[in-house]
This record gives structure tokens, sequence and C-alpha cells, in this order.
């Protein structure tokens, strides 16, 4: 395992200008500075968190608190996490997953006293999110992967909602479809909604409305086995739809391969597209999943990067930036169907 002696080393530095460049201490050229950052991505250097804080350092660690629960964290979230580790290592920091149960923020705050912790990353964000309105008042330096209801006093890197429906519904009209179905998850009807839930449905409906086409709404749990549940009902319920709208990154994968099974083909059949599937997940069907999905790699390491220009520069300025996502056609749309779905085998 290399040292901070190693580091120095290769850098052309002292073992003490190591030190400056990662705690901050004292103001280090940027020449100086990438060299000693080089060094610790050849050497695949990791410091000592708690004995930097005991020589006196500030805190170099940054928790993000994640989605999690029974059900773990989903691959979308992955790329978020990943883009915000490479970046807060890039930087010289440590990013630590935390669990973001309410009754886990007294210690996040006890942290950020002691020194331990200098910020907090946010995701999966409330429309009213009792937790950015504690750290908030905790004066904690956050910023959220997503936005509140009112979210103008608040750091944030979200989804363009209104320009990622534009687009979906944009393009499934190009192919004709005027008949879509809109497949979003079972807790949009919780009481704290989600904000991806519920921003995405309500800039769908704008579209959808703008273009006069017809919409219909379905919700389910985001997961695999809902999916032929969600393609049964669809079938039986709206047989004219010609195209599906997916947020549920797992639901989708599951309608998908439900119907590849049972016969049906996609897109001659029924067209189908993921407002959520990460890049991981477009192989998991045959065909292909066609995606606008979130740049989460970027969106993760963006967070990141506002947070810390608030840390380290003490920026009091407000930075907000929204990413629509790419259409990305891949094997599940195509033209619209004529007449209504044919499909007895799912409407048992």
């Amino acid at each position: 395992m290399a040292t901070r002696a190693d580091v120095a080393e290769r850098a052309g530095v002292s073992a003490s200008t190591v030190s400056y460049v990662l705690n901050g201490q004292r103001s280090i050229s940027e020449g100086t500075k990438a060299r000693v950052m080089k060094a610790i991505h050849e050497l695949s250097y990791r410091p000592h968190l708690a004995a930097g804080l005991l020589a006196g350092g500030k805190g170099r660690a940054i928790a993000m608190l994640i989605p999690g629960g029974e059900k773990g964290i989903t691959s979308s979230a992955v790329e978020y996490i990943n883009g915000a580790t490479r970046t807060a290592t890039d930087n010289g920091y440590h990013l630590i997953l935390w669990p973001n149960e309410l009754e886990k923020l007294d210690e996040i705050a006890a942290l950020s006293n002691s020194g331990f912790i200098v910020g907090v990353l946010l995701m999966e964000i409330k429309m009213i999110d009792q937790r950015v309105e504690f750290l908030s008042d905790a004066d904690i330096p956050m910023t959220l992967i997503g936005r509140t209801k009112t979210p103008s006093s608040f750091n944030f890197v979200d989804r363009d909602f209104d320009g990622a429906a534009e687009i979906a519904i944009n393009y499934l009209v190009e192919l004709d479809h005027s008949n879509i179905a809109l497949i979003n998850s079972a807790r949009f009807k919780n009481i704290s909604k989600y904000g991806v839930d519920f921003r995405f449905r309500q800039a769908i409906i704008s579209s959808a409305k703008k273009a006069k086409i017809s919409l219909t709404h379905f919700y389910y749990d985001n997961e695999a086995n809902t999916g032929e549940l969600a393609l049964r009902q669809i079938v039986s319920t709206s047989p004219n739809t010609t195209a599906i709208i997916a947020l549920n990154d797992l639901t989708v994968i599951g309608l998908i391969n439900s119907g590849t099974k049972n016969g049906l083909s996609f897109p001659k059949d029924l067209s189908v597209l993921s407002l959520s599937t990460s890049p991981s997940q477009v192989e998991m069907t045959v065909p292909e999943i066609s995606t606008i999905s979130p740049p989460a790699w970027e969106m993760g390491a963006k967070a990141v990067e506002i947070l810390l220009k608030n840390i380290e520069g003490g920026s009091t300025s407000i930075k907000q930036e929204l990413w629509a996502g790419d259409l990305i056609v891949r094997g599940t749309t195509g033209k619209a169907r004529v007449g209504k779905i044919a499909f007895p085998r799912l409407e048992n």
C-alpha cells in the first residue's frame, strides 16, 4: 500500500507539501497540486481520514445520503455515486455513503460539527423533504441531486423534466404514436411525493397536451416482477396503446422480457421508451431499450464540484443545473402499429 512518502517522491515534493494539498491548510500552486494529485492516482494512495484530523487538518470527507432500504441501491443510483466518488477522490476528498433515514441526521450533524464531515450530497429528494430542512437549519453545506417544491435557496443538479418530456413526446409523435401509456412509480401516491415522480408526470402531461395525444397513467412498484402485470393491464384496459413511456427502470425490463417471452414483438406491436434506464441496464432486454436517461455519472460529478466550491471557496451564490439527457434510439421504438393490439395470451 502506497504511503504519503511514496506520493511525495513520485511528485518530486516534500511529504508536508502532499499534506498541504490534501488538507488545504496552505496555498499550493496549481502546477504542484496537479503533480501531487497525479501521483496519488498513479499510486492509488488513500489518505487516512482520522490521521488528518488528529494532525490538526480539516476534514476531507463528504457524506452522500443514498437511497437504500431492503431493496438496495438501484443501478441508476450507482451511476450518480460513481461520478460523485471519482470527483471527490480527484479533489482529495473521501465520499462516505450514508443511509438516508431521517433519524440518522443527528449523526451527520455531530460529525459535521466535529469537522469530520465537511458537506453532504443528498439524493432521492421529495417535494417536501425534512432532510433538506434539517441540514439547512444545521448550516451544513449541501448539494441536492434533485430538488424540493421550492428549491430557490439550495444548490442542486436535477433532470430537466420539461426538456426530457418534450424530447420523448415529439419523438413518438414523429413515429405516428397518438395513444401513449405512462408508467410511473406507485410511490407517487405518497403524500411526500418524490420530485422525480411528480415533476416527470406533470411534464409528460403538459407535452402530451401540446401534441394533442392521448395519455393513460399506470402506477407500479419499481420491480422487475411488476413488468408483466403492467403489460397485461395496458393490453386489457388500453388496447389502443401503441407506445409506453416508462419512469420505472426495473418495471420496464420485466415488461419487455415478459412480452418477448410470450411472443410480443417490440417495436412492431408496442414501442417502449425509458426515461430512467442506466447504460448498464439497456442490454438486459431483447431488443435493447431505447432511452432518454439522465447523464447520472456527470450529474454526480457536478454535484460534488458545486459542493466543493461552496466548502473551499466559501461561495454564497446558489448553483443550480438541469440535465435533460439524450435520446438514444435502440430496438424498442419504431413506427406505431395500426389498430388495436391483439395478444390473447397476455389477456388471460
